[in-house]
C-alpha cells in the first residue's frame, strides 16, 4: 500500500494529480503491470484527477477570498474593508464655482423687481472644454438666494453630474443602481408609507460616535459591482426603518475625472423664468475634482491605513493618508510641522499637494481640503494648505549615436530620447521629497534606444517669477542644493555667470539679470548702467530678489536659471522637481563606433 498523503492538494497542475495517481497504482499488485496510457483506466484516472484538480482549485480560492492579502474578488476586498470600516471611494464630481448673474430687468412704470430670487437645488448648467467638443451638465447642491442689493450676483460652486432619483420599498437591500454615482451627493428621503405625502431627510452618518436610538441617521457601505448600499439603524444605534416605508434616493451620476479641465460654460435652465448669464471668477480657473471609483489595489492598501488612523489626523502620516483617501483627484500630499517652514509657523501643520490634471490647487479645493482636515485633528493643531514650491530643471542634452544601426532619423530618436526623460521624471520624481539622480537621467537616455552611443547632459535650475509690471517686485527663495563656486567659495566665472535669467523690459530696453560672481545679482542692459536687485548664496542656494522692476516680460513669467555645483538635485518638505517640455533641449549628432 502507498503511504497515506500521496497527493499533494496545496497543488494546482492537472498533469501532477494524474501522475501520483498513476504511482499509487503502480505500487498495488493487481495495477502494476497495466498500460496507463492506453487503457481505460486512463480515462477513469482522467475524471479523478480533473476532480482533485477542480476541489482543490476552489479550496484554494476560498482561502484566497478569506483574507483582504490575499482576496482576489472585488466584492470580497470591499466586505473585507467593511470590517474595518472602510468605505471604497466612489467616482467623484469635477467642481467649479462661477460669478453667476440672473438678468431681472431693471424697474419700470408696470414692473418692480423682486427683492429676492433663488437659485434652485440642482439646477443646471452645461460645461465644455475649450479643446473638446464634448458637453457635460453641472449642478448646484443647495439653494441659493440672490438680493436684489447684491445686483442678483454671486459665487456659486457647481458640480458635474446627471441627478438620479431611485424609489425603495423598505423590504429590501438600497443599492444605488448606478456604478458611477458620487458618494459625497447622496441624500436620503423617507416616507412612511406610499399614500403618504410628507417626507423626512435623513443625516448620513460616517460613524457610531454620539448617536442615539431616535436619530435619523443612514450609513453609507460598499456593495458588489461598484454600487453603494444605504444601511440604516436599528434603534439602538440610529432609527430602524419598518416594512413598507419609501425611501427615495438621489444622487449625482458622474463621468468623474473626464470632466476636469472644462472652462466654458453655458446656462440650461432659468431662475424664475430670468436668463442667467456665467462668468470665470479668474481667466485661468477651470474644473477640478473629479475621480474615478477606487481601485481593488487601492482599497486593500488603503483600508489598513484608514483602520490606523481611526479617522483622526494627529501625526503628518494621518493627514497624508486621510486627504489621499478622500480626496482622489490628488497625485501626491505631503503635510510636516510649520516648525520645518521658513519662517517657521508654530502651531500649524503645513499640507502642500499637487493635482493629477495641473500643479496648483484651486482655491475651492483647497479650502475643502482644510476644512477636511480641520474637522479630523486636535484644537491645538490648525491646518493650512499651501502650494507646493517647485523647483524646474531646465535639461540641455547633446546625443551621440551610430548611424550605421539604426534607420531611424535625428527627429524619431530626439522624439525616443524626448519620451525617455519624461518616463524618468513620471517614475522618480513625482513625489515630494524625491531627488534627481544625473546618473540615472543620463542612463536612461542612453537606454532609450540601441543607436545611442553617449549623451553629453547638463542641468542647470530655474524658478519663475511673475512682478507685476512698474511695481517693485520683492521675493527670496531656496534652491536647496549648492550653485557652482570654485574652491574658495567665489561662483565659478568662466565668461558664463551663475545666475541668469530670461529676458524682460526695463525702461524700454531688452534686459536680463547676472550675478556678479560675487553674491550680487544685476539688472543688465547694453545701454544703460547695471543696477544692484539682489544676492545670492552660493553655498547654500538662496537667492535674494530686494527690488526688480520691469516693464513687462513675454509669456507667463520670467525664469531664473541657477548652474549647479553637483549635477545631482535634492530636495525637501514641499519642493517638487519638475521637467517641463519648455525646458527640454536635445541636439542629436550622427557618429560611426
Amino acid at each position: 500500500m502507498a503511504a497515506n498523503g500521496f497527493l499533494n492538494t496545496t497543488q494546482l497542475d492537472l498533469s501532477a494529480y494524474k501522475e501520483s495517481l498513476k504511482q499509487y497504482l503502480r505500487q498495488q499488485d493487481q495495477f502494476k503491470d497495466y498500460d496507463y496510457e492506453g487503457s481505460n483506466l486512463s480515462v477513469l484516472l482522467d475524471i479523478l484527477a480533473y476532480n482533485t484538480y477542480h476541489n482543490a482549485l476552489y479550496l484554494n480560492m476560498v482561502g484566497s477570498e478569506m483574507f483582504l492579502d490575499t482576496a482576489q474578488l472585488r466584492e470580497s476586498v470591499v466586505s473585507h474593508a467593511k470590517e474595518l470600516n472602510y468605505v471604497p471611494r466612489s467616482r467623484t464630481s469635477a467642481r467649479i464655482t462661477l460669478d453667476v448673474t440672473v438678468n431681472v430687468p431693471a424697474a419700470t412704470e408696470i414692473f418692480t423687481p423682486p427683492d429676492s430670487v433663488t437659485i434652485p437645488k440642482y439646477f443646471k448648467i452645461s460645461g465644455k472644454d475649450i479643446n473638446n467638443n464634448t458637453s457635460y451638465y453641472f449642478v448646484t447642491e443647495e439653494p441659493i438666494i440672490l438680493s436684489r442689493a447684491s445686483g442678483y450676483s454671486a459665487q456659486v460652486q457647481f458640480f458635474e453630474g446627471i441627478v438620479l432619483t431611485e424609489a425603495f420599498n423598505y423590504n429590501s437591500r438600497i443599492i444605488a443602481s448606478s456604478e458611477d454615482a458620487d458618494t459625497d451627493s447622496i441624500t436620503v428621503l423617507v416616507r412612511d408609507s406610499a399614500i403618504s405625502t410628507n417626507s423626512t431627510t435623513w443625516s448620513r452618518a460616517d460613524s457610531l460616535f454620539g448617536l442615539s436610538a431616535t436619530d435619523t441617521i443612514y450609513f453609507v457601505q460598499g456593495a458588489q459591482d461598484y454600487k453603494y448600499e444605504i444601511v440604516f439603524g436599528n434603534n439602538v444605534v440610529g432609527k430602524s426603518l419598518t416594512p413598507g416605508n419609501i425611501v427615495y434616493l438621489q444622487y449625482r451620476k458622474t463621468v468623474g475625472e473626464d470632466a476636469n479641465g472644462i472652462n466654458r460654460f453655458a446656462s440650461v435652465d432659468s431662475v424664475e423664468g430670468y436668463s442667467v448669464s456665467l462668468s470665470l471668477i479668474n481667466n485661468t480657473d477651470k474644473t477640478d475634482g473629479g475621480s474615478y471609483q477606487e481601485t481593488t489595489e487601492s482599497i486593500r492598501f488603503n483600508s489598513t491605513k484608514y483602520f490606523q488612523t481611526q479617522e483622526r489626523a494627529i501625526t503628518s502620516g494621518d493627514f497624508v493618508s486621510l486627504i489621499k483617501t478622500n480626496f482622489p483627484s490628488l497625485r501626491t500630499v505631503i503635510a510636516y510641522g510649520g516648525e520645518e517652514a521658513t519662517p517657521p509657523r508654530f502651531g500649524k501643520v503645513l499640507i502642500s499637494a499637487v493635482p493629477f490634471d495641473g500643479v496648483i490647487l484651486s482655491d475651492p479645493l483647497k479650502l475643502a481640503i482644510q476644512e477636511f482636515a480641520r474637522n479630523r485633528t486636535t484644537l491645538s493643531i490648525d491646518p493650512l494648505v499651501v502650494d507646493p514650491d517647485f523647483i524646474f530643471v531646465d535639461v540641455q542634452s547633446v546625443v551621440k549615436y551610430n548611424n550605421t544601426k539604426t534607420n531611424k532619423t535625428a527627429n524619431e530618436l530626439r522624439t525616443i530620447v524626448n519620451q525617455a526623460i519624461h518616463d524618468y521624471t513620471d517614475l522618480n520624481l513625482a513625489d515630494f521629497g524625491s531627488d534627481l539622480r544625473f546618473s540615472k537621467l543620463t542612463n536612461a537616455i542612453d537606454l532609450s534606444d540601441a543607436s545611442i552611443v553617449s549623451n553629453e547632459t547638463n542641468l542647470r535650475l530655474s524658478k519663475r517669477i511673475t512682478p507685476q509690471p512698474a511695481v517693485p517686485f520683492t521675493t527670496t527663495w531656496n534652491f536647496e542644493n549648492a550653485l557652482l563656486t570654485d574652491y574658495i567659495g567665489r561662483a565659478y566665472v568662466n565668461e558664463t555667470p551663475v545666475i541668469t535669467s530670461s529676458q524682460f523690459l526695463y525702461r524700454g530696453f531688452n534686459a536680463s539679470i547676472e550675478d556678479d560672481g560675487n553674491g550680487t545679482l544685476l539688472l543688465k542692459t547694453d545701454e544703460l548702467d547695471d543696477v544692484n536687485v539682489g544676492t545670492v548664496d552660493y553655498t547654500v542656494g538662496i537667492v535674494n530678489i530686494t527690488s526688480l522692476t520691469v516693464d513687462s516680460y513675454p509669456g507667463n513669467s520670467i525664469k531664473i536659471y541657477a548652474l549647479l555645483q553637483n549635477q545631482d538635485v535634492e530636495t525637501a518638505t514641499n519642493k517638487v522637481i519638475i521637467i517641463d517640455q519648455e525646458d527640454i533641449s536635445i541636439q542629436v549628432n550622427a557618429v560611426r563606433a
